[in-house]
């Protein structure tokens, strides 16, 4: 009986260790500027997220799964697997649409990812996240629907009917959702009504937009390597980027940002940068360069601007890098 004590013990003894050796613990983050110097930076490394690699069974539950042999091969992917959207929250965390895991996290430094979830409604392939009057909205591309999570807890369908969303842009009580294959924006009322359907004969595969501090609404066109606005009133008013613009030179936008300032970001899939344009559309610099090491980018997707931060998803390198905006841009 002793010896089966003893055993018992060392087991139990072996899980509380396991489960502190996964406790999250906040990485240290390079000094990593974008440009590089002698250059003046604009953009400087603050964060890498998620703290911990992926989301998966804890030490404790990888213990509990010894001793009972409770199987977890039917669990969902780790997280992240293919980071695509980000947006910020008003307290500083990021919440991140994920089509490969499938999954919608939030992310904070020296935390493990929280996972959101709608009972009885799985995730598809959730590619964009908006923050709507302190609700999230998710682009479930995979379910071809929109899904709004309220801040306490509420989970709803919040329109269908579309293809295949892909971006999202929320503001003024509107939605802006891309719907790549139809080639158009849907633009929405806070109950999920069309009021509008930008892009016709103009956008050629849309995949994201963002909402410019003018009212105007810029969408990546990724066939035709640039951005799109689009005035107030859905008229178009102009092209930033191109392929031909010397230094500018659009591959394959993925996502795109603005902040208070009216400075926009462009993620491109196809150079591994962030694109920098003046409020004007005038090109400025590309920040970051193809890899894994932190600052470098491998098929950037979404970008979010949030207190004074630029977010990137860094999709083939399964991560967000948050970067502080030199000169308090937000």
């Amino acid at each position: 009986m002793a010896a089966r004590r003893l055993d018992l013990g060392w087991w139990v003894a072996l899980g509380l260790a396991a489960g502190c050796a996964a406790a999250p613990v906040a990485r240290q983050v390079p000094r990593v500027s974008w440009p590089a110097a002698p250059d003046a930076p604009q953009a400087r490394l603050v964060a890498i997220l998620p703290d911990r690699p992926t989301v998966a069974a804890g030490g404790w539950d990888r213990f509990v799964d010894v001793v009972t042999g409770r199987d977890r091969q039917a669990a969902p992917a780790a997280f992240p697997a293919l980071p695509f959207g980000v947006v910020g929250l008003p307290d500083g965390a990021w919440a991140v649409a994920d089509p490969e895991a499938p999954a919608l996290a939030i992310l904070r430094p020296g935390a493990a990812p929280e996972l959101r979830t709608c009972p009885g409604q799985p995730w598809a392939a959730p590619m964009a996240v908006a923050l709507l009057d302190g609700a999230l909205v998710v682009a479930d591309a995979g379910a071809a629907r929109l899904v709004e999570l309220g801040p306490g807890g509420t989970c709803r369908i919040l329109a269908t009917g579309f293809e295949r969303p892909t971006g999202l842009a929320a503001g003024g009580g509107r939605l802006y959702v891309v719907d790549a294959p139809r080639q158009q924006v849907v633009v929405l009322g806070r109950d999920g009504a069309v009021l509008d359907r930008l892009g016709a004969g103009v956008l050629h595969l849309p995949t994201a937009a963002a909402l410019a501090p003018d009212g105007s609404l810029l969408v990546a066109d990724a066939l035709d390597g640039r951005l799109v606005r689009f005035g107030p009133d859905g008229a178009v008013a102009g092209a930033v980027g191109g392929r031909d613009e010397a230094g500018g030179g659009l591959v394959r936008p993925k996502g795109v940002a603005v902040d208070a300032a009216g400075v926009i970001y462009v993620s491109d899939g196809g150079r591994d940068q962030v694109l920098v344009f003046g409020p004007d559309g005038a090109f400025g610099q590309a920040l970051g360069s193809s890899g894994g090491e932190p600052g470098q980018l491998l098929s950037p997707a979404g970008l979010a601007v949030a207190g004074g931060r630029l977010a990137v998803a860094d999709a083939r390198n399964r991560r967000i890098q948050i970067f502080e905006l030199v000169g308090g841009r937000s």
